[in-house]
């Protein structure tokens, strides 16, 4: 990445992802994108948390990643093995000509 926005992804991140249901069940997350840079994670803002029916705008968090991967909803971010569930993943541009990954996430508790 050349551009300036490499300069604010110094944080490292993993996404996990469940793999496909076997007979009904789905098994737990595993380890599915490694050595992802991202901004590091900053509170939402109310009208975000509002908009994504979130629980607390206090818990909710986001981040940018500097570049598109496939991350959905339901994956889980992995920052400094802290497990952070992804209720939002879209592309976003911010008005250039590259475009980076948007994720709002919350924190799972009581792993």
């Amino acid at each position: 990445m050349t551009d300036s926005f490499s300069h604010f992804a110094t944080t490292s991140a993993s996404t996990k992802r469940s793999p496909a249901a076997v007979d009904g069940k789905i098994g737990a997350p595993e380890t599915y994108l490694t050595g992802l840079s991202i901004t590091p994670l900053m509170p939402v803002d109310a009208e975000t948390a509002l908009s994504l029916a979130l629980s607390s705008p206090r818990e909710a968090k986001q981040t940018f990643v500097d570049t598109i991967v496939d991350i959905e909803e339901g994956d889980v971010l992995v920052v400094a093995s802290t497990e952070y569930a992804v209720r939002s993943a879209a592309e976003w541009n911010g008005g250039t000509d590259q475009s980076y990954v948007h994720l709002v996430v919350e924190e799972i508790k009581g792993t």
